[in-house]
């Protein structure tokens, strides 16, 4: 499969744009996985999938080893939503100023936009709610915990990358799940 890759990114390097389109549905689900795994939000991980495969097509002439596209791809997605994530967290506002104090009675708050507001409310206890219960496993359990399901990868790259059995690292997130599991506040948002 790496292989394949990199003949695609060659290609599209060459100026095949088809070979992009094969790329993206390859790894468009894998990404947009990540992408709800670190927003917990399905809106949000819609906007930030498209953002990434942008990203991806633009940075593309900097990839320095075309058969490692997959991961390397992985990274722009992690990297797109922690960028998204800083900036959510710069671009709070305070309820007044959504409600706004114009002459509207019903305020600028209203139908589609309450919606969109209770939605993210809801996406950001969701991500606190799970962070905190993440930050309570042990260490070997919380980094397979992030890279599995917070970064996308694959058993199996898990383990290439913490360098144990593929069945520790099965059981390292199986023994997450158990304890997760029994977290109250997760229940309610099944991971």
């Amino acid at each position: 499969m790496p292989q394949q890759d990199a003949a695609l990114v060659s290609r599209c390097l060459a100026g095949d744009s088809t070979s992009f389109d094969q790329l993206v549905a390859k790894y468009k689900d894998t990404v947009h996985r990540i992408a709800l795994r670190m927003t917990g939000c399905s809106v949000s991980a819609h906007d930030l999938t498209q953002e990434t495969l942008l990203q991806a097509w633009v940075k593309l002439p900097q990839l320095q080893e075309p058969e490692r596209f997959g991961g390397w791809l992985r990274t722009v997605a992690a990297n797109t939503c922690k960028m998204w994530l800083r900036r959510q967290s710069r671009d709070d506002v305070s309820l007044d100023e959504l409600i706004g104090m114009g002459d509207d009675s019903q305020g600028a708050l209203s139908g589609h936009h309450a919606a969109a507001v209770q939605e993210e409310f809801e996406c950001e206890e969701r991500r606190r709610a799970v962070r905190g219960a993440v930050s309570r496993l042990s260490e070997k359990n919380r980094t397979a915990v992030r890279l599995h399901y917070f970064q996308g990868m694959t058993c199996q790259e898990v383990a290439r990358l913490l360098g144990v059995p593929v069945s520790t690292v099965a059981g390292r997130l199986h023994k997450s799940r158990k304890i997760l599991g029994g977290d109250r506040h997760l229940r309610l948002y099944a991971m």
